[in-house]
C-alpha cells in the first residue's frame, strides 16, 4: 500500500516556469505534474525517462533514416551520419546521468 501524502508544499512558478514542466513532463510520459516534481526531486526517474525517451526517439530517426538510404545517395548517407552523431551524444549525456 502506497504510503499517504499529508504534507502539502505550496510553490510559485512563473508562467514560463510551468511550460517548462508540462514540456518536461509530457515527455517523460508523466500523467500530473505533482507526480513529476515529486519524480523529479526525490529520486531524478523524470529526468532518466526524458533522456530514455530523446534516446528511443533518435533510434526511430535512425531507422527511417536507413530505410530511406539508397545506393549512390550522399544525402541519405550525410543524414544517416547526423542521426548517428545525435544518438551518440544523447546516449553519452544519459551515461553521464
Amino acid at each position: 500500500m502506497a504510503e499517504r501524502r499529508e504534507t502539502e508544499v505550496k510553490v510559485r512558478f512563473s508562467q514560463k516556469e510551468i511550460e517548462r514542466i508540462d514540456t518536461d513532463r509530457k515527455a517523460a510520459g508523466t500523467p500530473t505534474r505533482g507526480r513529476f516534481l515529486r519524480e523529479r526531486a526525490l529520486d531524478g526517474t523524470s529526468e532518466s525517462r526524458t533522456q530514455a525517451h530523446d534516446i528511443a526517439d533518435r533510434l526511430g530517426r535512425l531507422g527511417i533514416a536507413v530505410n530511406q538510404l539508397g545506393p549512390g545517395s550522399s544525402a541519405g548517407a550525410r543524414a544517416l551520419a547526423k542521426e548517428v552523431r545525435e544518438l551518440t551524444a544523447a546516449i553519452r549525456r544519459w551515461s553521464e546521468g
